[in-house]
């Protein structure tokens, strides 16, 4: 990827980090724009090597999608910060616990223009950021579970 390309996804990825952080009433948090930057480059490199293996030339939205989340959730690029009282970081910490979960998905939801959690359940969101944090993520297998969701949330038939 070129370097003009790195930058406009830096910045589309700072810009849903806000978006983010606003819909979803998030505070306490910050986006480590080094470790963001180097979630960009593990990104195109692995999605490089994937593509060179085997012989695709353009990855489609899933497998970017997909990728994306994965280094997101590996670098977690979103930092809480720091509070000053006990009783205040006992409270936010629940509330944060999945915040690069959380980033990763709804960076998926937007590559995939869904857009919003909101057409999902509560309970197929929750699960589906319990796996992000405590399963091993296959790139390749969650850009099926990606295509899966946008064809549900569509009304489409796999």
């Amino acid at each position: 990827m070129t370097e003009k390309q790195k930058i406009r996804r830096f910045h589309s990825l700072k810009e849903l980090y806000r978006l983010m952080v606003i819909e979803g009433k998030w505070s306490g948090v910050e986006i480590d724009e080094r470790l963001l930057r180097h979630c960009i480059e593990s990104y195109y490199d692995d999605l490089r090597r994937h593509k060179n293996y085997h012989f695709i030339e353009v990855a489609d939205r899933h497998k970017r999608a997909s990728y994306m989340m994965k280094w997101i959730v590996r670098i977690r690029p979103v930092q809480l910060i720091p509070t000053t009282t006990a009783a205040a970081a006992a409270a936010e910490e629940t509330h944060k616990f999945l915040v690069n979960e959380s980033y990763a998905f709804y960076v998926a939801l937007n590559y995939l223009n869904i857009g919003s959690s909101d057409l999902l359940s509560a309970d197929y969101t929750r699960n589906f950021l319990y796996n992000l944090h405590y399963r091993p993520i296959v790139a390749e297998a969650l850009a099926s579970e990606m295509y899966l969701l946008e064809q549900a949330v569509h009304g489409q038939p796999p």
